[in-house]
This record gives C-alpha cells, sequence and structure tokens, in this order.
C-alpha cells in the first residue's frame, strides 16, 4: 500500500487487518491503515534496520533520550528548542559539509548514520536528541500521535523486543509491526528488501514458541 493510493478510506480498512492480533504493513500510510482501532494497550514496532531504528538504538545504548520527529526543517529546530535536545542531521548532509565518505564526515554534530552513532559522534554532553528522518522517524511519530505505544527493532535488538513484546501479545494487546519501506523522490513509500528480513527476525511469536 503506497502513500498515494488512490481508493482512500476502503482500501485503508482493507489493510488495517483488523481479525489479526499480529499485523504487518511498510511506510507511513501503511501505519496509518494498520493503527486504526488500537489501544493504549496495543504496541507497535517499527523496523528500520539499516538506519533509523538502529541509530536510535545506538543512542539509547549511550543514555540519550530519542525523540522522532517527521520533518526536517525548521519545525524541526523548534521541537529540539522546546525540548532542550540536540537535533540531528542527515547523513547526506554530514557529508557534504566534508569530503570522502560517510565516515569521514563532520563529527561535530550526531546524525542519522549508525556508524556515526556508534564512534558517538557529536554526542559529547548530549542528553536528548531529536531525530528526523523520512521512512523510520516519520513512521514512528505518526504512530506516538495515534495515542499507541511505539517500539523500535532492527537487528541489534530484535531478540530484546521479541522477549518484551511477547508477554503483552499473551495478554491479548495487538501488535502491529511496520516495516519502513523505501521513499522514493516521489513521495511513494514501497517494500524495500534490504529491511524485509527485520520484522520477521523480532516477532514474538518465536519467542513465545520457545
Amino acid at each position: 500500500m503506497t502513500d498515494d493510493d488512490p481508493r482512500g478510506a476502503g482500501r485503508r480498512a482493507a489493510h488495517g487487518q483488523a481479525a489479526y492480533a499480529v499485523r504487518l504493513e511498510t511506510g507511513p500510510a501503511g501505519a496509518a491503515a494498520v493503527v486504526a482501532g488500537l489501544g493504549a494497550e496495543d504496541v507497535t514496532v517499527v523496523v528500520d534496520v539499516l538506519s533509523f531504528t538502529t541509530t536510535v538504538t545506538l543512542a539509547v545504548e549511550r543514555g540519550v533520550e530519542v525523540h522522532p520527529f517527521a520533518w526536517r526543517d525548521e519545525r524541526a529546530e523548534a521541537y529540539a528548542r522546546e525540548r532542550d535536545a540536540v537535533l540531528a542531521v542527515g547523513r547526506f548532509e554530514a557529508a557534504a559539509s566534508s569530503p570522502g565518505v560517510e565516515e569521514r564526515a563532520s563529527r561535530d554534530r550526531p546524525t542519522l548514520s549508525p556508524a556515526a552513532m556508534l564512534r558517538g559522534d557529536g554526542l559529547a554532553g548530549v542528553r536528548r536528541l531529536v531525530l528526523p528522518s523520512p521512512n523510520g522517524s516519520t513512521i514512528s511519530a505518526l504512530l506516538a500521535d495515534a495515542g499507541v505505544g511505539v517500539v523500535g527493532a532492527c537487528l541489534r535488538n530484535a531478540r530484546a523486543v521479541a522477549d518484551a513484546l511477547a508477554p503483552a501479545l499473551l495478554r491479548g494487546s495487538t501488535l502491529a509491526v511496520v516495516a519502513s519501506g523505501e521513499r522514493w523522490g516521489t513521495g511513494r513509500c514501497a517494500p524495500r528488501p534490504r529491511t524485509s528480513g527485520g520484522p520477521g527476525r523480532c516477532s514474538p511469536r518465536s519467542s513465545i514458541a520457545a
């Protein structure tokens, strides 16, 4: 289901998967569809393994509180100021400030790059970080605004996520997993093979069966 699907509410309802305790969708439009009808006791999992959710886990491991935000513009700057947080720059924005590959980019500010976060670039004294991205962060913000719990999953924390969510599923909560997909230049969002393995790796079903 893409962001510009013209069939509207009927298609969104069909993609809501209301009959299932565990749901799976892709991209912001899929997130909006799959979250319909969920409540505060339900949980959503965002999977963007090669960038956003991996960077989030690395930041949290360093004791940094991460705030996702959908846009990288003056709204993000204001959002960061309101929370006394540092606004991360995009990977390509950081790389453009210095010659060479991403790993040689400016290390003065934190970025969306997992490699930079692993090194701790720009994190000295940072307690709160606003992390915009067009995929994982946008989906996380959308789900949080819907009033459900949001968990970020990647290959680093897949088992921990599965173990943490298994009890909620056994209690009868609904679990919705949203893979980020790839946002194209047209604004459309489509599945991408490089993240398709992430949701299965963090499925609580494996933990319940163990």
